[in-house]
């Protein structure tokens, strides 16, 4: 750590452990040592230091333990990011250091996580809303207000608006990957043949980027071309075998929307052994049973049932709740075409080669 005004070293960071949104770093918390320290070890050793001239004084600051008491809070405790306790901290060092981007950011972030486990919350909702644009207002040339504005209404499924913010944050570094793919995203729900042609030219210009490849592949299941699809949802898992789970959870959903469901059932057994807590995981089973295996009734059930445990409802935008609707409505039709002996309608039968697997979903 160096002081801005003099250059002189006054602390030496060993230890990181940043706050991320989406692939972006949000913020950097760093751990380590002063430089008195380090020159009590440079003596012991006999090694000769650099000037040791003291640091330029600067005027003190009336709030300036009280300031940083808080942040030492809010770095204390980096896994209760999406706590009450958080949201209090960051309103906290918003109310001192109103100037500061990174205290709105942080704030922010802290109101769309709440918000985005309890979708009912409006208070939440609009604290992030208004912290964002506080930040975007304060640092309108920086990429970071604008991106992570854009990735929060896209959550919101206010995709045209977040379309707007992204734009705004290519216009300052345009070939900004997570931009990029976060806009990929937004143009698959609204303009698929554009998402389409942007995520070929990405995947054109940068092969080996996994996130390129893992978005081109959900704006070609969204128009329709699951062959070509399940190829580069194929390509992001082989290029990062240690991505997202999403990553597998779309190449299982285009390897089933593409007929090649026993593939597919593989691939969901690989991503639950390897990512059994998130609620999506389950819901994306709970679907391709429910679609593709009208007998297996039952275990479609407890995958939804497992799902909604770990993942209530209620903490998803509204098309996916549409979504879970239409799951328990197939379900229930399922399960109504079976006792009255009416298989047939009930979708495509699967061959011997898909086995019940009733322990998978426990």
């Amino acid at each position: 750590m160096m002081l801005p005004e003099s250059g002189q070293v006054v602390g030496v960071f060993g230890s990181k452990s940043d706050l991320s949104v989406g692939l972006y770093s949000l913020a950097e918390h760093r751990m380590g040592c002063d430089i008195a320290a380090l020159r009590a070890l440079l003596r012991k050793s006999e090694i000769r230091g650099g000037d040791a001239s003291p640091a330029r004084r600067f005027d003190p600051v009336d709030d300036a333990p009280e300031a940083f008491a808080v942040l030492l809070d809010l770095f204390r405790h980096p896994a209760s990011g999406m706590s009450i306790y958080m949201l209090a901290k960051t309103r906290e060092w918003v109310r001192l250091r109103p100037q500061s981007v990174q205290a709105h950011l942080f704030l922010a972030a802290s109101a769309s996580a709440r918000y985005s486990t309890d979708r009912s919350d409006d208070e939440a909702s609009s604290l992030a809303e208004s912290s964002y644009r506080a930040a975007q207002r304060l640092a309108p040339n920086s990429l970071l207000p604008h991106a992570c504005y854009g990735h929060f209404l896209m959550n919101c499924e206010r995709y045209e608006e977040a379309l707007a913010a992204l734009d705004k944050a290519l216009a300052i570094e345009p070939e900004n990957s997570f931009v990029l793919g976060a806009k990929m995203r937004a143009l698959t729900e609204t303009r698929p043949v554009e998402a389409e042609a942007l995520g070929r030219r990405l995947v054109a210009s940068d092969s080996e980027n996994a996130h390129f490849w893992f978005s081109l592949a959900g704006a070609l299941r969204e128009r329709g071309k699951h062959d070509e699809a399940a190829k580069a949802a194929r390509k992001a898992v082989d290029l990062d075998p240690e991505a997202p789970f999403v990553y597998r959870g779309r190449l299982a959903d285009t390897l089933a929307k593409s007929g090649r469901v026993e593939e597919a059932e593989e691939m969901f057994k690989e991503l639950l052994e390897t990512h059994p807590s998130p609620g999506a995981s389950w819901y994306w089973y709970a679907k391709f049973l429910i679609e593709n295996c009208p007998k297996r009734i039952e275990e479609g059930r407890k995958a939804l049932r497992k799902a909604e445990a770990l993942g209530p409802p209620d903490s998803h935008p509204p098309s996916v709740r549409k979504e879970i609707e239409e799951m328990r409505e197939k379900l229930r039709a399922a399960e109504e075409r079976l006792r009255t002996g009416d298989a047939a309608g009930s979708g495509t039968l699967l061959g011997a080669g898909l086995t019940s697997s009733t322990a998978a979903v426990e």
